[in-house]
């Protein structure tokens, strides 16, 4: 709560209910007691004073603990370090929120033991590429967890060229900028060394090719759209699953 919104507490020299009280007080501590009335107003200015010390410590504990806004039932601790740890009060609590039971055994086999901070790693990247081309960061968040998870290797291990936090194959990428308006174009040579560029790349091509380009609109159609092939229906349902769980904890 930002410290301009807190209420003004305002006292005037008529405001004597509380006078007894702050009275007694003065006198206790051995502080001169000063006019009638002005005993309300440095009780008033201690309260507000008291009130900002607490939400000032407040602010700073919610800057040092990212993991602050995720359930402390999916918290765990992996090495010391603060983590997303799937115990059976973990998975009791995705089962609350509405996961069914597949769905939770595909967050647990991607995602547990995953350090908050890797978590949370490229938050601000998906936030931003999800503004620049109108897509939903969680969505975006999902598939580079179902594609690298979290861009752990921006290189397919598979033999694909496929690459990025995102991924996008090499033949895809040259499509793309064939498509694009003259003098835009992205490196395949980006996708494997820059990963907060290769979200944006990512996020460009499902806006600009298919999104307008062939005019897709639900989450469905283009999750199909940006992975063909056999195993297309399971990849938009790991995604789900993924978003959902995105949706849950994190902090868009």
């Amino acid at each position: 709560m930002p410290f301009h919104h807190l209420p003004e507490v305002v006292a005037s020299e008529g405001d004597d209910p509380s006078i007894p009280h702050g009275r007694q007080i003065l006198s206790l501590l051995r502080i001169p007691i000063p006019p009638r009335g002005h005993v309300v107003i440095i009780l008033a200015k201690y309260l507000v004073y008291m009130m900002n010390e607490n939400l000032l410590r407040l602010s700073i504990r919610n800057i040092l603990l990212e993991d602050a806004a995720i359930n402390p039932a999916l918290l765990g601790t992996v090495d010391d370090t603060p983590s997303l740890v799937f115990g059976p009060k973990a998975k009791k609590f995705l089962a609350d929120q509405e996961l069914n039971a597949e769905e939770i055994g595909y967050i647990v086999d991607r995602l547990n033991n995953m350090s908050v901070s890797r978590f949370n790693r490229y938050d601000d990247n998906f936030t931003s590429s999800g503004k620049k081309f109108g897509l939903k960061p969680s969505t975006l968040k999902a598939m580079a967890i179902e594609e690298t998870t979290l861009g752990k290797d921006l290189a397919n291990k598979s033999g694909s060229t496929a690459a990025g936090v995102i991924q996008i194959t090499k033949p895809t990428l040259d499509t793309f900028n064939k498509n694009l308006p003259k003098g835009v174009s992205y490196s395949y040579e980006t996708l494997l060394s820059n990963p907060e560029k290769s979200i944006e790349i990512a996020a460009h091509y499902i806006d600009h090719f298919l999104i307008k380009g062939r005019g897709l609109s639900g989450r469905t159609e283009i999750l199909s759209a940006y992975k063909t092939g056999p195993d297309s229906a399971n990849y938009v349902k790991r995604v789900n699953a993924f978003k959902k769980f995105v949706d849950i904890v994190d902090r868009f």
